[in-house]
């Protein structure tokens, strides 16, 4: 696998585990504010925003 196939597969894996984790959070009582401060980090870490 190329080097960008391999960072593509990288990412879908990342944004798949942080979705699951969500999903579990949010089974589990999760409030709203907690799981949108996750989602904040989430897209802070790929650096889709520039919220900190």
């Amino acid at each position: 696998m190329d080097g960008a196939r391999r960072k593509a597969a990288d990412y879908a894996r990342y944004i798949a585990t942080i979705m699951m984790g969500i999903a579990m959070q949010a089974v589990n009582d999760a409030g709203r504010a907690e799981l949108t401060r996750t989602v904040d980090m989430a897209l802070q870490f790929l650096s889709f925003s520039s919220a900190v």
